[in-house]
């Protein structure tokens, strides 16, 4: 399972996620994000199913519901054992290629899960800057060939670091 899981974190593996919600189930996923509070937060489909985005049936958040579930994961305030929660911020700490990252230093631990998929770029992070830790989520829409949501995203990981460094100082 947990090798499915740093499958699904660092390469966004569709199988390996839709391998996890058959084990999981989609029922037990969002029960456990209702209990979290987290009230527009659904998974209702499995990874690159056409019939059901079709359907309509996309997996859905927001990005103060996204910042929500990372500062709890921050702090270890998931239903989950304390080496649980390290485990899991050390698998989205695992190095990916993600513009996030890029106007970070490399010293500075960033925990995150990116995703994509045509017209979307998404990011859900936590950065542990020392004095001063944040979340940034960024979710972009409607993007052309991927390097706008980029773009977005470098520049909102730039605009937030160099404020919360800022104030670490």
């Amino acid at each position: 399972v947990e090798d499915l899981a740093v499958l699904m974190i660092t390469l966004s593996d569709n199988t390996a996620t839709n391998i996890l919600i058959d084990r999981i189930s989609m029922d037990s996923v969002n029960t456990m994000l209702r209990g979290l509070g987290l009230r527009q937060t659904r998974l209702q489909r499995k990874m690159i199913h056409p019939e059901s985005s079709a359907r309509g049936d996309e997996n859905v958040s927001t990005p103060a519901e996204a910042a929500t579930l990372m500062a709890r994961l921050a702090r270890c305030a998931l239903p989950l054992s304390k080496a649980s929660c390290d485990r899991m911020r050390a698998m989205l700490e695992i190095p990916k290629d993600n513009p996030v990252r890029d106007p970070i230093p490399a010293n500075v631990r960033v925990a995150f899960k990116p995703g994509s998929v045509e017209g979307v770029q998404v990011v859900w992070a936590y950065v542990e800057l020392p004095g001063r830790p944040y979340v940034l989520t960024v979710m972009t829409n409607y993007g052309t060939d991927g390097t706008d949501g980029e773009a977005a995203i470098r520049q909102a990981s730039d605009v937030a670091y160099k404020y919360f460094a800022r104030l670490a100082r």
